[in-house]
């Protein structure tokens, strides 16, 4: 089985097909385990020094270390704290806080609300995400909820361009 374990950024020439390009700006190199765990990432320039960040993972094959930010996971997996950053997750694992942001969640098990914000839903859909003050983004749905008739942001409405037939530019099935 193969994967991948280098990826180049920037390359000269990105829809040509070649194992080592001559031309990019930087690579990317992941030191994998037998389990596809990560053991290290070095970020490798073309022109310089390049950087290595290592991965220190437990027994279920968690980075309890990233470079220099510790990690920690609780019973189920789910990340507790990452550097100064701790989370708390419900029994559904549903993230409830990530430090001074809270989430709260309706019985459907959709996030309905973080700190000041509110989010509304169509079906199992989110249309919009409302502050104290107006609304940050808004989805008008089609009335069966096919689709959705417009996206509204910063006060500018947006019409999405879909072919609900799908034909091409002249009419033909695709």
């Amino acid at each position: 089985m193969s994967r991948m374990t280098t990826m180049y950024r920037e390359v000269s020439k990105p829809l040509t097909r070649t194992q080592d390009p001559t031309d990019w700006s930087s690579q990317v190199r992941w030191n994998l385990g037998d389990v596809y765990e990560r053991e290290s990432v070095s970020m490798i320039p073309q022109v310089g020094a390049g950087e290595t960040e290592a991965y220190a993972n437990n027994a279920f094959y968690q980075s309890g270390q990233v470079g220099n930010i510790s990690q920690s996971f609780n019973s189920n997996g789910q990340l507790t704290i990452r550097g100064d950053t701790s989370y708390a997750w419900s029994l559904q694992g549903q993230l409830l806080t990530a430090n001074d942001q809270s989430y709260t969640y309706d019985a459907l098990g959709r996030r309905v609300s973080a700190n000041s914000k509110t989010y509304l839903y169509h079906g199992g859909h989110m249309i919009g995400e409302k502050d104290a003050n107006a609304w940050l983004w808004q989805e008008v749905p089609m009335p069966q909820g096919e689709g959705m008739l417009a996206h509204i942001t910063n006060n500018q409405t947006y019409i999405p361009l879909t072919d609900f037939q799908q034909t091409d530019f002249a009419g033909r099935g695709c």
